[in-house]
């Protein structure tokens, strides 16, 4: 009788005992390495509940440094709070209104309020929050057409004590090196008149020039003429008298000195006597200068003074030039509250570079 094959198979070997233990160990080791690797997956995962709240407050901060990208305008920053506009959101076309505050107290919450509405809050509770702002000076220059104001005293010296100097023909010039006073933003200035106060000599023949001069870099009147009037002795009083005379200098760049000075044109004599004190004390935008030359050399008398005054315009651009603080950068910071709290700092570029009220 023939057998079946499968009577000669050979049983299966079982496992011996070294063999088990080694297994196990293997398995346990695999085991151990893919837990390992799931946690530090879990913790490289954003938003993963294994995170201790620093995610949530990043992301916060990260909104708020969004908003100020945007901003067009800043109505106020401080180190709690900001205010500022962006550009519309709801379509309504208006422009929004966004302030962020925090109260200061440990444990309450950033809030945010847009245009109005109720403010709500953005983050946990926070132990600190803080706004540092990185500004910059910018100063915007003046711009538009020339607008020129009404005449004005540019220098206005009256000397006190009764005494007078001679305009002769021996030679004998007075006047003065002004640089004068301007106001802010002044582009130009303009001559119009003088005013002297003078008298007449007893010939009363003879006649003065009120010349208008350039200043040379020694701080005297140059030989550059700018304006140039004869006044008549006989059109002057006998007694001293403020005596009007028309002279037109115009387009003189802001802080240009220049000299007025009294010289002899014509006659034999003394032209005029100019009410002076040569002890002062001298205005504070002049010097009196003299000459015994007729004006070919000029030389300062500092403690001098002459009765002079002269009058003229001032030209400035319609846009006065304006300084302004410019906001490029604010750096954020804040901790959130409790034991496993961290702090987080995010750094807001403003695009828009908006100027600060």
């Amino acid at each position: 009788m023939l057998r079946s094959s499968a009577s000669h198979r050979p049983r299966p070997r079982g496992f011996t005992m070294i063999e088990m233990v080694m297994s196990l160990m293997v398995l346990g080791i695999v085991t151990t390495a893919a837990g390992a690797l799931i946690v530090l997956s879990a913790r490289m995962w954003p938003g993963r509940a294994i995170d201790t709240g620093g995610g949530a407050l990043s992301a916060a901060l990260g909104q708020l440094a969004e908003d100020l990208a945007q901003a067009t305008a800043v109505d106020g920053v401080a180190g709690n709070w900001v205010q500022f506009v962006v550009p519309d959101r709801d379509g309504d076309g208006r422009a929004e209104t966004v302030v962020y505050n925090w109260s200061g107290k440990a444990g309450d919450p950033l809030l945010r309020q847009l245009s109005g509405y109720r403010a709500n809050a953005v983050t946990g509770p926070l132990d600190s929050f803080r706004l540092t702002a990185a500004t910059r000076q910018e100063r915007i220059p003046a711009s538009g057409k020339l607008v020129e104001s009404a005449s004005t005293a540019l220098l206005d010296a009256a000397a006190l004590g009764g005494g007078d100097v001679a305009v002769s023909s021996s030679g004998s010039a007075w006047g003065y090196v002004s640089t004068p006073s301007l106001p802010a933003g002044t582009v130009s200035w303009s001559i119009d008149r003088v005013r002297l106060c003078v008298r007449s000599s007893f010939n009363a023949d003879d006649s003065f020039r009120v010349r208008v001069l350039a200043v040379s870099g020694l701080g005297l009147p140059s030989g550059a003429i700018l304006a140039d009037v004869v006044v008549l002795e006989s059109a002057l009083s006998s007694s001293m008298a403020w005596h009007d005379v028309p002279i037109a200098v115009t387009g003189l760049p802001a802080g240009a000195s220049i000299a007025v000075c009294l010289i002899h044109a014509s006659g034999s004599g003394e032209s005029c006597r100019v009410a002076a004190n040569l002890l002062g004390p001298p205005p504070a935008t002049a010097r009196v200068v003299s000459s015994t030359t007729g004006g070919s050399v000029w030389a300062l008398q500092p403690s001098a003074v002459l009765s002079m005054r002269v009058f003229g315009t001032t030209s400035s651009l319609s846009t006065p030039a304006v300084a302004t603080t410019r906001l490029g950068q604010i750096v954020i910071s804040a901790r959130a509250s409790g034991a496993a709290g961290r702090t987080v700092t995010q750094g807001a570029i403003l695009r828009n570079r908006p100027a600060l009220p």
